[in-house]
């Protein structure tokens, strides 16, 4: 996992994908990045793509959705411990699981 500062050539990405963050066109980041494996995005992009599976996931009750949260994020929970977002993320995801198992 790596942070976004070290590829500046990503930032034109990173602004890209926070527009369709901000039009809310979660779908498009998924089909855009769903593909990639955790450790090949920076850690600003893999946090946008969990979100973006929750927030489809919350629309539908898509248990496979809350995985991919999970997994996009797991390797970045010693990092990530005290980020507000991620403790979100991870807590929506596993209350779902844990509910509708």
């Amino acid at each position: 996992m790596q942070n976004i500062n070290e590829f500046p050539e990503s930032q034109k990405l990173i602004d890209k994908v926070h527009a369709w963050e901000e039009q809310g066109d979660w779908k498009k980041i998924i089909d855009e990045f769903g593909t990639l494996k955790p450790e090949d995005m920076p850690i600003e992009l893999s946090v946008i793509l969990a979100n973006a599976y929750i927030t489809e996931a919350n629309k539908n009750n898509e248990r496979t959705l809350y995985e991919k949260a999970i997994y996009t994020l797991t390797p970045l929970a010693h990092a990530l411990k005290n980020n507000l977002q991620f403790n979100r993320i991870m807590g929506i995801a596993f209350l779902h699981l844990d509910l509708y198992g």
